[in-house]
This record gives structure tokens, C-alpha cells and sequence, in this order.
């Protein structure tokens, strides 16, 4: 797999401790690598869900 990355992401050094999930929706598959991952279930639209969590990515790059 850092084989791979190092293809489309040739800066990016691999911890060794990061796990590989597939997200498949309706008409999308999102790849991911990372360290953790957390599912939570939520009562609300989608789009109020999406925004919450768009804000919270970008408070934490930012």
C-alpha cells in the first residue's frame, strides 16, 4: 500500500500504524487511510450532519 501512495501522493510517509476503510455509498467509494475511526448515529438531516462535520475538519486543519 505505501508503494502505491507513494504514486499520487509521493510527499507522504506512511506510520505503519494507519488502517485502509472503504466508505461505499450510492454512487461513491472513499478511500481512506487513517489511525481511527468513529461511527456515530445521528437524528437529523443530512445536511445540518454534513455541515457540523465540515465545520469540525476545518477548526482542526485550521
Amino acid at each position: 500500500m505505501a508503494a502505491q501512495n507513494r504514486v499520487t501522493i509521493p510527499d507522504q510517509t506512511a506510520s505503519g500504524s494507519q488502517r485502509h476503510f472503504l466508505v461505499v455509498c450510492h454512487e461513491d467509494l472513499i478511500e481512506v487511510l487513517s489511525d481511527d475511526v468513529a461511527v456515530e448515529l445521528f437524528d437529523e438531516p443530512f445536511e445540518e450532519v454534513a455541515m457540523r462535520a465540515l465545520r469540525l475538519n476545518m477548526r482542526e486543519l485550521g
